[in-house]
């Protein structure tokens, strides 16, 4: 264990002077964005583990894969995953600019993100089936991990909130 007892307290102050409660907001912007990341690289796992189980997955004879139903699914998948590139890098970009347009752009892509990522996310679980849910598939890991991303540095409501009266205020 580590024991700060004695140690000096130093207030850490935000360079150039501006005032604490901006350079906060900035951190917790750049937090968002790397939830974002972070919640696309589980997207893009979960889409092409999904996509390889399909081919192998056989039943009835043939790989479940050549259902059109999923195949349909997997697309929706693919394209919510494009999307969720997009916005993260549209985010990722945005945090050079003035604070009033980053709020707002990375507010929108926090907001999507998570709604997109939990949507892929709960169809491979459902395609998976059963073992979607066990701890011997990676999907069971990357499902609780966005579950504790949402949760993390403003849920989608307050940031879905946050966009829209920024979006406003415009």
């Amino acid at each position: 264990s580590i024991a700060f007892d004695g140690a000096a307290a130093e207030v850490l102050r935000p360079e150039s002077g501006r005032p604490a409660a901006d350079a906060l907001a900035e951190l917790r912007d750049e937090a968002a964005v790397a939830l974002c990341a972070e919640s696309l690289g589980i997207v893009r796992c979960l889409v092409e583990t999904t996509r390889e189980y399909l081919k192998v997955r056989k039943q009835f004879g043939r790989a479940i894969g050549s259902n059109q139903a999923l195949q349909h699914r997997m697309v929706d998948c693919f394209l919510l995953q494009e999307e969720v590139r997009a916005l993260t890098a549209a985010a990722q970009q945005a945090l050079c600019t003035p604070a009033a347009e980053r709020e707002r752009i990375v507010s929108g892509a926090r907001a999507y993100v998570i709604q997109a990522a939990r949507r892929v996310c709960n169809e491979a679980v459902q395609m998976h089936g059963g073992l979607g849910v066990t701890d011997e598939l990676d999907v069971s890991h990357y499902f609780r991990r966005l579950m504790v991303n949402a949760t993390l540095f403003g849920q989608r409501d307050a940031h879905f909130t946050r966009f829209t009266d920024a979006a406003l205020a415009v």
